[in-house]
């Protein structure tokens, strides 16, 4: 008994039909899903954030400067970290690798959204603590851990900032 086709044109025809078919199939089942779609949605006013919502790869480093929206920190800061209007936060520099375990890396700067501490919408609080739970090990944080540069607050704001993080 003989498969049709018996031709080498409808054999090499129907291999080719074949393989587009195995390609189309391994292009839908292999494509990752759009990057919007893994995105989780911004938390809203009162919501508070969550710690899977921080960019990975975050380590302790010590000591933190908040930043205004209309300054840029110096090379010297790294991770730098932005607190968007959302309350979403966005890794805009990495840190550097360290060199040794364990090591803690030099400070860290995070650029909020506005130039009032006492301003920040709950949802951009709660994403900076959680930013300030995560790169400060400290507890309680001392208020020297947290330095301001452009942004208007006086200490009694900043204590009772720091009292939050856990």
């Amino acid at each position: 008994m003989t498969l049709p086709p018996t031709s080498l044109f409808g054999r090499l025809l129907l291999a080719a039909i074949a393989a587009l078919a195995v390609l189309a199939a391994a292009a839908v089942w292999l494509t990752p899903p759009a990057v919007g779609s893994l995105r989780a949605a911004p938390p809203g006013d009162g919501e508070p954030a969550s710690p899977s919502r921080l960019p990975a790869g975050l380590r302790p480093v010590g000591m933190v400067w908040l930043y205004g929206p209309a300054d840029k920190p110096p090379q010297m800061l790294a991770p730098v970290l932005e607190l968007m209007p959302s309350g979403a936060v966005m890794l805009r520099r990495p840190a550097p690798v360290p060199l040794v375990p364990h090591l803690e890396v030099g400070p860290a700067a995070v650029l909020l959204p506005g130039p009032h501490l006492a301003g920040l919408t709950p949802a951009q609080r709660a994403a900076l603590l959680d930013v300030l739970a995560a790169l400060i090990p400290e507890r309680p944080v001392r208020a020297t851990a947290v330095h301001l540069h452009g942004i208007d607050a006086n200490a009694v704001t900043v204590g009772r900032l720091l009292a939050w993080v856990r």
